[in-house]
């Protein structure tokens, strides 16, 4: 297995926001429950996401106060 690309922030954003694009219908709208394929680079991809994330939550507060400014 080839490791994940680092993203940046940004990145992973456009990332999700990609992934969610996939599920949409052609007509518009939202899809209901969607099947969605995903190849291995998708997967490294979000395990990666899912790892920064769990390292991240326990600083939430103080993130949140340095990008919230309080």
């Amino acid at each position: 297995m080839s490791a994940a690309p680092r993203l940046s922030i940004s990145e992973q954003a456009e990332y999700v926001d990609a992934l969610v694009m996939r599920c949409h219908p052609y007509a518009g709208g939202n899809a209901g429950p969607t099947l969605l394929s995903l190849e291995v680079v998708d997967i490294e991809v979000l395990r990666e996401l899912a790892a920064r994330l769990k390292r991240m939550a326990p600083h939430e507060a103080d993130i949140k106060r340095m990008v919230v400014g309080r």
